[in-house]
């Protein structure tokens, strides 16, 4: 069993006694039962138990928090603590009430006023439309290897659209619109959303803040739209403008209440406005996302090397006795953090595993002074 230093110990206990209160703040570190739930080295997940003698409204919980040797490379430590949740789903999407909370809480963080540059709008917007697909993977995606795999798959909306051109017209039409720039979440998917239900008792939680920086107001209502509704990230269905009302009207209360009558008198603030806003960034997001673009680009030389070396280590035998060419590598996901690339051997080889899934940290992670662990996880 891995096991909880003195200090997770004591932040945990002090988070605890801080935010939930009451029985928590009736007991010592030393009476919680405290069990790692990951090994993680930047994030640390811990499972807190209180006493089974003692009663309370939540008597386990589950906190989240980042390693402190972030903090020494500028990187704002931020801690969350998560109780009996689960999720933003299709079914709290129709529900007014966790609809309506959301819209609260995303309206709340948009009125903060964070005491960091509010002028980088520029910076974040060409990070997703020009580093995003960079210019390798747009002639790969025009005239290579992943136009081959769009036309293999008949693709139709990508091989009659230009995609690159599509986030070019999104981006022009982000700056003209003139949305305010606020302090925005920029992950805003239903798995950065928790919420609680405690019999009656309902809450909605914003999570990992990773990509939050001032953005135009309109990116995130984007990100809450274009998952309105799905069981998980894969876009089938988007709202009409009354369905979106829901949100926005709830979205306006709120700021309202913080900014005072005046705030809903202004034309930039209507209903109109917002979902005008909300559009441009959810349809792009939509076309990549229903064509399933991540799962085509291609795999770096990098990567396939990496990924080679660790099936020749860990699995040896006939993964040793082929190139890195020679293997199938396809992307799982998109993360920036880790990546997650399934590799299978060529089907001319028999082996008892020919189809792995290799999961490892960005190098950038090194920089910080994390070091990087790779995991091989097989069938």
């Amino acid at each position: 069993m891995l096991h909880v230093s003195a200090e997770d110990r004591l932040n945990v206990y002090e988070l605890c006694k801080t935010y939930l209160g009451g029985e928590w703040a009736d007991v010592c570190a030393d009476d919680l039962a405290i069990k790692p739930a990951t090994g993680g080295v930047v994030s640390k997940l811990l499972y807190c138990f209180l006493p089974d003698t003692m009663s309370a409204k939540y008597s386990k919980v589950v906190v989240k928090y980042h390693d402190d040797l972030l903090a020494d490379a500028g990187v704002n430590t931020t801690h969350l603590l998560t109780v009996n949740s689960h999720y933003f789903n299709a079914s709290d999407d129709l529900n007014p009430k966790t609809v309506a909370l959301l819209a609260q809480k995303l309206a709340k963080m948009h009125s903060q006023d964070m005491p960091i540059p509010k002028d980088r709008t520029e910076v974040y917007m060409r990070m997703i439309f020009e580093e995003w697909l960079k210019e390798p993977d747009i002639e790969s995606l025009r005239h290579g290897l992943v136009r081959r795999e769009i036309q293999k798959n008949n693709l139709k909306t990508l091989m009659s659209t230009d995609l690159v051109a599509e986030m070019a017209w999104v981006r022009e039409v982000m700056v003209s619109l003139n949305s305010p720039v606020v302090f925005s979440h920029n992950d805003l998917n239903r798995r950065n959303i928790l919420v609680t239900n405690n019999n009656s008792d309902v809450d909605v939680y914003i999570i990992d803040f990773d990509w939050s920086c001032y953005m135009y107001r309109g990116a995130d209502l984007g990100d809450y739209f274009v998952n309105w509704c799905q069981q998980d990230y894969g876009p089938e269905v988007f709202p009409t403008d009354d369905q979106m009302l829901v949100f926005i009207d709830a979205y306006i209360r709120e700021l309202t209440a913080i900014n005072g009558n005046s705030f809903a008198q202004l034309e930039i603030n209507s209903r109109q406005r917002l979902i005008k806003e909300a559009k441009p960034k959810a349809e792009n997001r939509i076309k990549m996302k229903h064509n399933n673009i991540h799962n085509i680009l291609i795999v770096s030389a990098e990567d396939r090397l990496n990924v080679y070396e660790l099936c020749k280590t860990y699995l040896g035998g006939e993964w040793a006795d082929v190139c890195a060419d020679d293997l199938v590598i396809k992307p799982a996901t998109g993360g920036f953090v880790n990546k997650l690339l399934y590799c299978f051997l060529p089907d001319t080889i028999p082996a008892k595993y020919p189809k792995v899934v290799v999961k490892y940290a960005n190098d950038d992670l090194e920089e910080i002074g994390v070091n990087i662990t790779h995991l091989l996880a097989m069938n």
